[in-house]
Formats: structure tokens, C-alpha cells, sequence
């Protein structure tokens, strides 16, 4: 988007200048600036001067009455220090230009009064005029286009801010973002159709959230009264084979009633707007009391390396969630062996959950997050663990990655953990 913006400008500035370019060479072309006329002139100018003043001896001009181009001075021409060898053509009549400085000076002398008259100008005042005159014009062309592009580029910006900052809000879960609609945006038909599409998902979604609610509560009256009768059966039993059918009619159970409760956790979980209570979680502490549960002789997990750990700023309730279910799922898939290390980085924790199971294929990794999916040799659970995983490490911004433990063998789950 930053991109979209800074190439709208480079271009459109870009035009302007070439544009202010074509011009400046045209304004060259059509009104040059020639100093030797400029100084034809103000020989010319010199020249009159010098000549009326002759004719008039007994009253020669006034400064006042000197254009105010120039400052008139004169010399008797033996005071007038002039090289050797340009005094032949000096005093044929040939005007002596000198520039220094910012000044202009013309000397002339006449044979009439053998005097050398001193000329000076604010050097090339007409050519100065017309430079500034010049650079006013182009001044004013680029202050005209560059205003007149900000005219057309401000809306369009804002509103391309705005779609931007509507979508990461839609992005991140709040479904009732939307874009105000005004019938002098330049993209009305994008906004108009993101308004539409926001609507239609936030239907969809809010329809599905309201049929896995209702199934899943519904359910548990029917299986509850499945489970009286499973019991009532039980106390009527009057053969082996009827207890067996019934013991395989009580797991099922068990199963449903799972199935029901991953369901309805999963529905809390799935909510536009969850407000985290952030706090300092100690993980070796905190970790210590979930594995406490999965501790058995044929299965060793170890998190000795959590010791010294440094704290880590999530939601405690929720992130003990994510750990139970990825603990769980490493338990489930584990033959003898489970170990949860870290690593520090610059600006992140990475925690480490492995395995020595059979791990899954690099490429399923992406999919083992969408819920009930499940993977052909890995028929443990409803395929909803690490689904809700996903979910909480999206609201607390934790990255994770899916590899294969390098010193277990199975899989190997690792959490980036801002911090």
C-alpha cells in the first residue's frame, strides 16, 4: 500500500517536472537572452550621452536626469589609468568593458573634452529581470501542478488509508468493520464491494458459530439419555456377550460426549472480539502443574531445561489451553519420550514442544490446523487440538512452525513468542 502511494506521487511529480523542463527550454528558445545586444545598447545608451553632454558644455546633465540604470562618472584622460597597449584603440573610440563582481562598467573617451567618461551599470540589470522573470513563471507552474495534483491525491489517499486499516481490523476478527460510504470516493466500487463481502462472511460465520452451538448443546440431552440407558441396561445384563456390546456402546459414548465438548470450547474460542488479560506467566512453574497429569512410568517428559526461563507476557487461562492441547497432542503421538526446551532471540521466546512419535509429513504441516482435520495414520482425537492452538497463538501474535525434532525424530512444534 506504502509502495501504491509513493509510486502515485513519484510519478505525478515526476510528469510535472518534465513538463516545468519542456517549458524552461521553450522559454529559451523563443525569448533568448543575447548579452552582446544587451551590451550594444548600453554602449549606444553611453554614446547619446556623452554626445548630448558635449553639446551642452555650459550645462552639462544631472545625476537626476541619468536613467537609473546607470552612475555617470568622469575623468580627465591622463588620470584615467589605462595599460599601454590598449590606449591606440581606447582612444579611437573604442568602448573598454569591464565586469567584476556584480558590476558592469563601460569607459569611453571623447576627443572633445579629452575625458573619459565612466559608465556604471548594476551588471546585466535586464538580463537579471528577465531571469527572475523567468523563475517566477516556473515557480508559479510547479506551486499550480503540485497543488492541483495534492487536490486530487489527498482523497485518494485517505481513502486507500482507510480501506487498508479496514481491512487489518477485518483481518484480525472485528466482522463488523466497514468502509463509509461517500459518493466521492475514486473507489467506490472497491469499497462498495469489501462492505459486501464483509457482510456476507460475517453472515456465514456467525451462522456457523450458531449451528456448532446449538448441535453441540443440543446434543447433550440425547446422549445423556443414552447414557441412562446404557446404564440401565447394564444392571439387566443377563450374558457376557450383552455386557461387551454394551461396554462398546459406552465408549462410543465417551466419545460423543468428548466430541461435544471439544465442539463447544472451540465455539467459545471462535469469537470476534476476545480481550486478553495479559500477565507474566513463569513457564517452567506453569508447565510443571500441566504435565503433572501425563506423568507415567512408560512416558518420560522433561522440561528441565524450562529452568531459568525467563517470563513470557500472555493470558494465562488461554495460554495454559495452548499448552494443554499441545502437550496432549505430543502425549497422544509420543512412544517414550517428550522434552519442552527455548531459545532467546532478539525480540522473541521459542518454545519448543517434541517427540519422539512418528511426526507428520511436510506435506500435511499446513493442514493439521483447520479443525477436524486429521491424518490417515494418526486416528487419535477429533483433529480439533491443534486447531484451537492456532487460534490462541493468532490473538496473543505467536508464529508457529511445524518441523521434525532433529534429537526425537517425531515432531517438533515451535512457538515465537513475542516478547
Amino acid at each position: 500500500m506504502r509502495l501504491l502511494i509513493l509510486s502515485l506521487i513519484f510519478v505525478t511529480l515526476s510528469a510535472a517536472f518534465s513538463m516545468g523542463w519542456l517549458l524552461d527550454n521553450y522559454y529559451d528558445k523563443a525569448y533568448p537572452i543575447d548579452p552582446a545586444e544587451e551590451h550594444q545598447q548600453l554602449i549606444s545608451l553611453a554614446n547619446a550621452y556623452i554626445a548630448l553632454n558635449n553639446s551642452l558644455p555650459q550645462s552639462p546633465l544631472a545625476h537626476n536626469d541619468i536613467p537609473q540604470l546607470l552612475t555617470v562618472s568622469h575623468t580627465a584622460f591622463e588620470d584615467f589609468p589605462l595599460p599601454q597597449e590598449l590606449l591606440p584603440s581606447f582612444t579611437a573610440g573604442e568602448p573598454l568593458l569591464l565586469s567584476a563582481e556584480g558590476l558592469f562598467s563601460l569607459h569611453l573617451y571623447s576627443r572633445v573634452n579629452q575625458r573619459v567618461y565612466s559608465f556604471d551599470f548594476s551588471e546585466s540589470e535586464h538580463l537579471i529581470d528577465k531571469h527572475q522573470r523567468r523563475l517566477l513563471l516556473t515557480l508559479l507552474f510547479y506551486a499550480g501542478i503540485l497543488f492541483l495534483v495534492a487536490l486530487w491525491l489527498l482523497p485518494l489517499i485517505q481513502r486507500i488509508l482507510l480501506i487498508r486499516k479496514s481491512l487489518r481490523l477485518f483481518g484480525r476478527g472485528d466482522l463488523l468493520q466497514r468502509i463509509p460510504h461517500t459518493k466521492f470516493s475514486y473507489l467506490g466500487d472497491i469499497e462498495f464491494g469489501f462492505n459486501q463481502m464483509a457482510a456476507r462472511i460475517e453472515s456465514l460465520i456467525e451462522d456457523n458459530r450458531l449451528l456448532s452451538r446449538a448441535v453441540s448443546h443440543d446434543l447433550r440431552t440425547p446422549i445423556a439419555r443414552l447414557r441412562f440407558g446404557v446404564d440401565m441396561l447394564f444392571e439387566s445384563a443377563v450374558s457376557d456377550t450383552h455386557i461387551r456390546h454394551l461396554e462398546h456402546l459406552n465408549r462410543d459414548l465417551d466419545e460423543m460426549e468428548s466430541l461435544v465438548e471439544t465442539l463447544l470450547s472451540f465455539a467459545k474460542l471462535d469469537k470476534s472480539t476476545i480481550e486478553l488479560a495479559l500477565d507474566h506467566y513463569e513457564l517452567f512453574e506453569n508447565i510443571n502443574e500441566l504435565i503433572t497429569p501425563y506423568s507415567s512410568a512408560k512416558l518420560k517428559v522433561d522440561i528441565s531445561a524450562l529452568t531459568g526461563a525467563p517470563s513470557i507476557k500472555v493470558d494465562k487461562t488461554y495460554f495454559n489451553m495452548l499448552m494443554n492441547n499441545l502437550i496432549g497432542n505430543a502425549v497422544q503421538h509420543a512412544k517414550t519420550h517428550i522434552r519442552i526446551t527455548y531459545t532467546v532471540n532478539t525480540n522473541t521466546l521459542v518454545l519448543m514442544v517434541e517427540d519422539d512419535g512418528e511426526g507428520i509429513p511436510e506435506a500435511s504441516r499446513s493442514k493439521v490446523f483447520l479443525p477436524f482435520y486429521r491424518e490417515s495414520n494418526l486416528n487419535n482425537g477429533h483433529g480439533m487440538g491443534l486447531a484451537i492452538v492456532a487460534k490462541i497463538a493468532q490473538w496473543h501474535r505467536i508464529d508457529i512452525q511445524l518441523v521434525q525434532s532433529e534429537q526425537l525424530g517425531g515432531l517438533g512444534t515451535h512457538l515465537s513468542i513475542p516478547r
